[in-house]
């Protein structure tokens, strides 16, 4: 049965040079790795040439919620006609842009609480909000505006308030 060259003595050329050697002196080429050619003419694959490993991880379907910080927020009052219009964030800054949900930025509590002062000293509850949790059990910030509807005459101080986390504000 006829087969291929077998054993110690078999032959074979180079493919670049021509010459002939011994099979098991060829190489296969790196750069043309389907040929086998002789040492002296052996031609290293170029590392350039090659395709970067890149890996990219694949993001979590549910992940946990992230534990942060939480920065007082800043809050803002515009007096619009008779009324004042409160606003706030809990990024500790001027909105950046609203989120999926309507909210700004990352940092959420499980609601707020509006007071009122006159004299910046005692202050009155005037309103209270509570934030809903989204499909993934996260709270979404959905009320970052209140408007005091007739407020007294005078200097007025608002105090916004974060329940469940440390967060508060003030304007006077």
């Amino acid at each position: 049965m006829p087969g291929f060259a077998q054993g110690k003595l078999a032959w074979g050329l180079c493919l670049r040079c021509g010459l002939r050697y011994l099979l098991k002196e060829l190489v296969l080429d790196g750069y043309f790795p389907n040929i086998r050619v002789c040492e002296g003419c052996y031609d290293a694959p170029q590392p350039q040439e090659r395709l970067a490993v890149v890996s990219d991880p694949v993001a979590l379907w549910k992940p946990a919620v992230d534990t942060y910080s939480f920065p007082a927020p800043f809050l803002t009052a515009a007096l619009v006609g008779s009324n004042i219009v409160l606003n706030w964030t809990s990024i500790g800054g001027p909105p950046v842009g609203q989120d999926h949900v309507g909210g700004y930025g990352p940092y959420l509590s499980a609601g707020y609480q509006v007071f009122r002062s006159t004299d910046g000293v005692n202050y009155t509850q005037i309103a209270s909000f509570t934030n809903t949790a989204d499909e993934f059990g996260a709270l979404a910030i959905e009320t970052l505006t209140y408007t005091d509807v007739n407020p007294p005459t005078g200097n007025l101080f608002y105090y916004v308030s974060g329940y469940d986390i440390n967060e508060n504000a003030e304007n006077g």
